[in-house]
């Protein structure tokens, strides 16, 4: 459809597409090979507050879930 989905397998990688490639939108897994998923969340919350973040996880913590959301909101 005329999309272009970078896709990188840890935090740093994807912090580092997200500022090459400047995306409208990011899918991102909490399950990172290296635990940054949630490094990811927080650097993109903060360096672009109006990008659309949509967060999936295997996981399925109620504490997950809560602390992902106050990264999204910038109260943590």
């Amino acid at each position: 459809m005329g999309h272009e989905v970078p896709d990188g397998a840890k935090g740093a990688e994807g912090i580092a597409l997200f500022r090459q490639h400047c995306p409208d939108m990011v899918l991102q897994n909490l399950c990172t090979p290296d635990d940054g998923g949630f490094q990811v969340v927080e650097h993109m919350t903060k360096e672009a507050p109006d990008t659309p973040v949509v967060v999936i996880s295997g996981t399925g913590t109620v504490a997950e879930a809560v602390n992902t959301l106050r990264l999204a909101l910038g109260t943590i």
